[in-house]
């Protein structure tokens, strides 16, 4: 039981126009205030551009976008002028319509009730072409009984019909029109009928979408428990059976009822009822269903039950039967049917009672069902129900209560939502301003309302109800359709391809639109790239229903994303969709940047790389430094924005030229690697260094000899004859500094061997003072030793320049 409506708002309504009935603005223009039968027993059907509806004994054609009158009213039987006979003659009443989707034809039967004595026909039209106001092939089936309260059924061999036999027995007749031979206009068609007695009203089932149940699977039908005549006014059952049609041989056809095997049925015992038969209401037959417990709304059929505001008469529920249609819908996964009636809640007041049966091995099994009662003021009844394409369910309803007038109402539910409750918040579709009063059978409202599918989206949702504008028995019908928000698209993914950092950009989503006329400007998109970013604006682009969704994005990683389209548009629809994103590593454009000369304790940055990917950070990276000597070490990358770099420090043991190769890795999976030469020396052994005259100090040099004074020249004058060439001070020399040898005649040099790329100082003076010797230090250059050094003045250090440092 559902005392509390659905949190979720209504879907809005897409077209609210007048139907049939009193002040309703006929084709000609004219405003009609009279000529209609109580009750009106409204039902309609939607076709690719129009409404067709039909009242009691009239009927009319209604632009689906406008809600203008095309045709009508005109009289039921009007459509049959010409023809001859009862079709003809009669205008009984109790006219059904439906819009064959399959074939995209209009079926209309209009029963003939007169002469009481019979005979009784059966009269239907179905058209030639999709245009309700087109050409119609005619038909006239003579009734084996009454055929009063027929309800259409749409199914693949045949139009199928069950009636009644009137309200004061319990007999039921069940028909099938030849489906294949009407269409074509073939006038050979033949109706086979069966007879159920008893039994409560029965519904066929009535295919709805565009997909067919298996070849050969029998028309399924059902009927409520109980029996009012008999005084029992309530069941915990619905009642099943299958309806087979032998067109070549009708001997062969049969209508029997489901045996469920439920061990809480009984068999039929021999001589209670037969093939077909509930048998009395206090056995539980083998065809039962059970669901739960129910009563009738009201105490059944013609009964004073509902009330208004300000007067004292009372409405009929028409609570003792299923109520039109019994929808069919193959999934193909699963087979639904879907259906409802009327009862009684705990609050006193009428529900809408109703169920989602699925098939299994073709025998109907109960899904869900749910008594929908959401608060205790106002009365719910003869309702219908449809389920569209998604399996999403909306159900509309009359509504009255002491504060409420009749009116018109809907609800509904997702195909996901949790099982037995209308989710959905319940819609208004026309609010009623008056009353029913009168005399006779000024209780009677009507049999039945309509719910229908759009055959152009088999989404939206197309309900007419009645209500009054004046009290009295001039009633008024209504026609409204909506469409629940997740029913209208079908999208598809793409797979984009891209790169860290850089736009990713294109198609991300295909997009199928219901509407077939609606434009890029109707919908929006957002796409949320599945990275915990800001979601952002899609671009939509299309027409004709086929849309595309276009989006760019930069990734600051790499990596497989799944990003998420969502598509609306302003009636409420929605949709998303789930499309991959590969993004790849950037790559990485690495240079080599150790410099160019060094000392052997070499500190600095070693090489430079870029990253197309300019958010990355340095965190994202590894660099290993090979130093060119047989070891390598990790390097420290620092930068941002697309640029880095990366430093290292290694002390060499050696001198000359080495190969730094820097490699560098991003944990995305991209590489880059650079190197570069760097040549390293030393300065003499043991601190200090030689010296060399700026005048001589390219080519060959001397840097070290009793004729070092003669070897090289200064611009700043000569050096004193005892200079040999060597300065023990400073331990490090620098570009700037000023050097000494102590004692003058030079100190002791070392003795060797000497480095084999050996840093140099450069003098321009050279003055001595007392027992010391000092200069400046111009420059330093990297000498290339030549072998016969001895670190005496004998033996001469010569060698060639190769670098200057600085």
């Amino acid at each position: 039981m559902q005392t509390v409506d659905g949190t979720r708002a209504a879907p809005p309504l897409l077209a609210s126009f007048e139907g049939e009935g009193y002040q309703m603005k006929a084709a000609n223009g004219d405003t009609v205030t009279s000529g209609f039968t109580n009750p009106p027993d409204e039902n309609i059907a939607v076709g690719p551009t129009q409404v067709l509806e039909t009242v009691n004994a009239k009927m009319a054609v209604f632009d689906k976008r406008t809600g203008r009158t095309l045709y009508g009213p005109v009289n039921n039987n009007s459509w049959f002028a010409g023809f001859g006979g009862s079709c003809e003659q009669r205008n009984s009443g109790d006219a059904v319509v439906r819009y064959d989707q399959l074939a995209q034809r209009w079926v209309i039967v209009l029963p003939t009730f007169q002469p009481a004595a019979g005979p009784f026909f059966m009269c239907y039209l179905v058209s030639k072409t999709s245009d309700a106001l087109g050409e119609y092939y005619r038909y006239a089936f003579q009734s084996p009984a009454f055929p009063d309260y027929p309800v259409l059924g749409v199914w693949p061999d045949g139009y199928y019909t069950t009636q009644s036999s009137g309200d004061d027995g319990n007999e039921r007749i069940s028909c099938v029109v030849d489906r294949t031979k009407m269409l074509v206009g073939d006038t050979t068609a033949t109706m086979q009928c069966m007879t159920v007695d008893p039994a409560q009203f029965l519904l066929p089932a009535d295919l709805d979408g565009y997909t067919l149940p298996p070849i050969g699977a029998p028309n399924i039908q059902v009927a409520t428990g109980g029996r009012q005549l008999s005084g029992v006014l309530g069941n915990d059952g619905l009642y099943a059976y299958k309806f087979h049609v032998d067109w070549d041989n009708p001997a062969n056809s049969t209508y029997m009822p489901i045996n469920f095997h439920d061990p809480r049925n009984s068999e039929f015992p021999p001589g209670v009822g037969g093939a077909g038969s509930l048998g009395p209401p206090e056995l539980n037959p083998h065809n039962k269903l059970w669901v739960e417990p129910y009563v009738y709304a009201g105490g059944g059929q013609l009964v004073q039950a509902v009330p208004q505001p300000g007067v004292t008469q009372k409405l009929d529920t028409q609570g003792d039967k299923l109520m039109r249609r019994m929808k069919y819908r193959n999934f193909g996964d699963h087979e639904s049917l879907t259906l409802l009636h009327s009862v009684n809640s705990p609050a006193g007041t009428s529900a809408d009672r109703w169920y989602e049966l699925r098939l299994q091995n073709g025998d109907p099994v109960l899904h869900q069902q749910g008594t929908y009662a959401p608060d205790t003021d106002n009365h719910r009844f003869m309702g219908s129900i449809a389920m569209d394409r998604r399996g999403n369910i909306a159900m509309g309803h009359a509504i009255s209560g002491s504060n409420t007038f009749p009116g018109v109402r809907f609800t509904s539910r997702l195909a996901g939502d949790p099982l037995n409750h209308m989710t959905q918040h319940e819609g208004v579709i026309k609010d009623g301003i008056s009353v029913r009063t009168g005399t006779g059978s000024q209780y009677r409202y009507g049999d039945y309302t309509s719910m229908e599918l759009d055959p152009a989206d088999d989404c939206t949702f197309w309900y007419v109800g009645q209500y009054y504008k004046v009290s009295g028995q001039s009633w008024s019908t209504w026609i409204g359709s909506f469409r629940l928000p997740t029913c209208r698209f079908d999208a598809g993914g793409e797979t984009l391809h891209g790169i860290e950092g850089s736009a990713v950009s294109g198609k991300i989503a295909n997009v199928t639109d219901a509407v077939s006329d609606s434009t890029p400007s109707d919908l929006t998109a957002s796409i949320d790239w599945g990275d915990g970013s800001k979601p952002s604006v899609g671009t939509v682009s299309g027409g004709n229903g086929k849309f595309s969704v276009s989006g760019s994005h930069v990734y600051a990683e790499e990596g497989t994303f799944q990003a998420t389209v969502s598509i609306a548009a302003e009636d409420g629809s929605e949709a998303s969709v789930t499309s991959t994103v590969v993004v790849a590593d950037a790559p990485l454009a690495a240079t080599g940047a150790a410099p160019a000369l060094s000392t052997q304790e070499l500190s600095g940055t070693v090489a430079t790389f870029t990253d197309g990917n300019r958010l990355a950070d340095p965190s994202d990276f590894t660099a290993t430094v090979d130093w060119g000597d047989g070891s390598s070490s990790p390097g420290t990358v620092t930068g941002g924005e697309g640029n880095f770099k990366v430093a290292a420090a290694h002390t060499y043991t050696g001198t000359g030229n080495f190969t730094i190769t820097t490699s560098v890795h991003d944990r995305g999976g991209s590489t880059g690697s650079a190197s570069s030469t760097t040549l390293i020396y030393d300065f003499a052994p043991g601190g200090g260094a030689f010296v060399v005259g700026d005048e001589s100090a390219s080519n060959s040099v001397t840097y070290w000899g009793a004729q070092w004074a003669k070897a090289n020249l200064l611009s700043g004058g000569s050096a004193p004859a005892s200079f040999k060439g060597y300065a023990n001070a400073p331990a490090n020399p620098d570009h700037g500094t000023n050097w000494r040898s102590d004692p003058g005649n030079g100190s002791n040099p070392p003795k060797g061997p000497l480095p084999d790329y050996m840093g140099v100082i450069v003098s321009s003076s050279i003055s001595k003072t007392g027992s010391a010797i000092s200069g400046d230090t111009a420059h330093i250059i990297v000498v290339k030793t030549d072998a016969g050094y001895d670190g005496d003045a004998g033996h001469p250090g010569t060698g060639s320049v190769v670098a200057t440092v600085r």
